[in-house]
């Protein structure tokens, strides 16, 4: 859990865990590219 205080941004915000953008489409995208597998990959 994360708690905070800080003046509101004035933007909407939109999650579609794990991701949290700006708009619906944002996430969309997001989430697309994760299960395509370009969002990076952690080289071992």
């Amino acid at each position: 859990m994360l708690l905070g205080h800080a003046l509101a941004f004035g933007k909407l915000i939109v999650t579609h865990e794990p991701f949290v953008m700006n708009t619906e489409q944002q996430t969309g995208e997001a989430y697309h590219d994760y299960q395509a597998g370009t969002c990076g990959r952690w080289v071992t």
